[in-house]
């Protein structure tokens, strides 16, 4: 099974467009891994910013006033005090207790009418498990991307904080199709000028052979024939690799024009040879046969 093209032309067209193919996915994959972390960091940083907002949110709401100690955003935490941190739409803010259960986990995931929009059990208990950390880390809720923060508040809550990834996703989704389509383009560019400069740069070997398929139709087979085909000297230039080709095409000619000239001297050399004997012969035999 064949699986470059035959043609030296389709070769060197394939050749560069799988090199411009290469290019653009390694540009593309080079690119949207920096915007990928570009944009994570910036998350990061905008995680950071919401928990520290947060943390002295919870900490004056959830002060020793509240009946046993457990603070239950958003709403009523004691005292009709009603606890609204101040928070973005579609940010993650879950109270939960430390050990991995959801027994006594409040928030959820901030609306755009400030309200909270509930997590399952399976959630909330996955964000008991969390260990407190000062850097943000990704994690996944309810099959949406976070990246969120958490921080131990008190001996038995943890406060999670997070900002979904969606943006980031949408940026990188963005960003690898018009790469996909930059890409193809290139490739499409790349067959048609691809094809019409390998043909141009190609035409003298072309015609390098057109001088090797005349010299074919010649009939050398016998008499005084010459080769005065040639190729011509601006295709014969030893500098470049097609003037090579023409040149060795060139000197190769001349070597058989030369073995056919000898040959057909000594052709001539062999008939005058035998017309001599053969008058130096009739004399005596007629003689004999007198």
């Amino acid at each position: 099974m064949r699986l470059l093209p035959r043609t030296l032309t389709s070769r060197l067209v394939v050749t560069a467009v799988a090199l411009v193919a290469v290019v653009g996915i390694l540009v593309g994959l080079s690119a949207t891994l920096v915007m990928r972390n570009i944009l994570s960091d910036r998350l990061d940083e905008q995680v950071s910013d919401a928990a520290r907002r947060s943390t002295p949110q919870f900490e004056r709401a959830g002060g020793p006033s509240i009946p046993d100690g457990i603070p239950v955003p958003p709403g009523n935490i004691g005292g009709g005090v009603q606890f609204r941190p101040p928070q973005s739409v579609g940010t993650l803010y879950v109270v939960v207790p430390v050990g991995g259960s959801s027994a006594g986990s409040s928030g959820g995931i901030v609306t755009e009418d400030s309200t909270y929009a509930t997590l399952s059990a399976d959630s909330l208990a996955e964000l008991a498990g969390l260990s407190p950390s000062r850097s943000a880390h990704a994690i996944e809720v309810g099959g949406r991307g976070y990246h969120v923060i958490v921080t131990q508040v008190s001996t038995t809550q943890l406060l999670v904080v997070g900002l979904p990834t969606d943006d980031i996703d949408n940026t990188l989704e963005s960003l690898v199709t018009t790469f996909a389509l930059l890409t193809l383009i290139g490739i499409g560019i790349a067959i048609i000028a691809g094809t019409g400069l390998v043909r141009h740069q190609l035409r003298p070997l072309h015609e390098v052979a057109e001088a090797a398929r005349e010299v074919t139709n010649q009939d050398l087979s016998s008499g005084d024939t010459t080769i005065t085909t040639r190729v011509p000297a601006e295709l014969a230039d030893t500098t470049t690799e097609v003037g090579q080709v023409g040149a060795a095409l060139n000197t190769l000619l001349d070597h058989v024009d030369t073995a056919l000239g000898a040959r057909h001297r000594s052709e001539q050399q062999v008939r005058q040879f035998v017309a001599d004997a053969s008058h130096e012969l009739r004399t005596p035999l007629a003689t004999i046969t007198g």
